[in-house]
């Protein structure tokens, strides 16, 4: 392009050729604010325009700000006029930078023109617009792949280009019907980028009965899947961090035996370095083992130590008249010691009338622990809804020196 500057007009927007539109992607909702825009703000950035072999003025750039410029119903349009003809205007317009930024199929499409309508070589277009070779190719294969139909919902605003490159183009290659049939969906479904990644990864793993069935329902395997995901959430919400805890234990138990059953494969023809690599990978999950075990040991003091506490506070705050000692059996335990016959009374202070009481024992903390863990096994009162506590043996009911009390 020569150095003269473009001439900057306003133009009447019916003298304006439209060739390229089809290149374009018209998003009716960026359109709409591009609208809203002009109307409070004004035209600030004019169209690119050059002109024809046949004189006629032809809109390079700018289709989307024309295009919002007919919703308002404006019949003129600032515009600069490049010197050149359309051809090298593209050329340009590839190489400066600003402005939105194209989809790589809008400029698929626009390289593709000038391959194949200007003659141009892949060479030629790489060194007149600042790419690459390779970018050039890329995006001349990328518009090559992706179906026909498929170019014509994304111009439309029927289907993200993301969706047109990453799982139409693929999906094309290996399976063109169902491809098509897929396409022919996106107008009805309306499916997101994102449901569309996630039914593709569907459809990858899925055999051909399945994979039928998501071409023919795609919305309907989108909904499952979400219906999935919430009755999963719900589970987790009402089964809490002990559910949790329990699905974590199911999970790694299940990937322990996957390793099991993968090691005879994987011992094969096993090298020195590939021996060293596996036993890293055992020594990082022995270690995490080892760290969880140690936890847990330390939960299991910690459980200890507030039962020894809670039992040797409970003669300071239970109530006056209602002392507790330390070593003082539950309440079923008590009744057992009360219907067991008096023990022959001995010592100095012991008469006929009046039996000495032997001094209270401290318990032994494991034994507290050991009679918790009876009392949540002990089964239910029907009647009352209280645990039935009178079959337990209480482990202080001995002397300290083992024999019956």
């Amino acid at each position: 392009m020569t150095a003269t500057k473009p001439l900057h007009r306003a133009l009447e927007v019916h003298q304006l050729q439209r060739p390229f539109g089809h290149h374009r992607i018209f998003d009716g909702a960026a359109i709409d604010a591009l609208a809203r825009d002009l109307d409070r703000r004004g035209q600030l950035v004019p169209v690119s325009v050059a002109r024809g072999a046949d004189g006629q003025l032809v809109l390079l750039d700018g289709y989307r700000r024309l295009a919002a410029l007919d919703k308002l119903r404006r019949d003129t349009v600032q515009c600069e006029i490049w010197p050149g003809d359309p051809t090298q205007g593209l050329l340009t317009l590839l190489a400066r930078m600003g402005g939105r930024c194209w989809d790589a199929l809008e400029e698929g499409l626009t390289l593709r023109y000038l391959h194949e309508e200007r003659g141009m070589t892949a060479e030629a277009i790489a060194q007149q617009s600042g790419r690459s070779q390779s970018w050039v190719r890329s995006r001349l294969r990328l518009v090559s792949e992706v179906p026909e139909e498929g170019r014509t919902a994304v111009m439309q605003g029927r289907l993200s280009p993301w969706v047109a490159v990453r799982v139409m183009a693929p999906l094309a290659r290996a399976h063109p019907a169902h491809a098509r049939q897929v396409i022919e969906a996106t107008a009805k479904h309306g499916l997101s980028s994102r449901e569309w990644r996630d039914w593709f990864d569907a459809y990858q793993g899925a055999n051909q009965v399945v994979r039928q069935r998501l071409v023919d329902q795609p919305r309907l395997w989108i909904e499952a899947k979400r219906e999935h995901a919430l009755a999963r959430k719900s589970r987790e919400l009402a089964e809490g961090p002990e559910g949790k805890w329990r699905t974590t234990c199911r999970r790694l138990t299940s990937g322990l035996r996957s390793l099991r059953q993968q090691l005879p494969i994987l011992c094969q023809g096993l090298d020195d370095a590939g021996w060293a690599a596996v036993m890293r990978d055992v020594a990082k999950v022995t270690r995490e083992w080892e760290a969880l075990q140690k936890q847990l040991e330390r939960r299991q003091h910690d459980v200890v130590k507030v039962v020894t506490t809670h039992s040797g506070t409970d003669q300071e705050t239970a109530p006056t008249g209602h002392a507790i000692t330390r070593n003082q059996p539950a309440d079923g335990c008590l009744a057992q010691c009360d219907s067991a016959p008096d023990p022959a009374p001995e010592g100095r202070g012991a008469t006929s009338g009046h039996e000495s009481t032997p001094p209270p024992q401290r318990a032994d903390p494991r034994n507290l622990l050991a009679l918790s863990r009876q009392r949540d096994t002990c089964p239910r009162n029907p009647r009352t809804g209280t645990r039935d506590s009178g079959r337990l043996q209480h482990p202080d009911a001995v002397s300290p020196r083992g024999s019956p009390a």
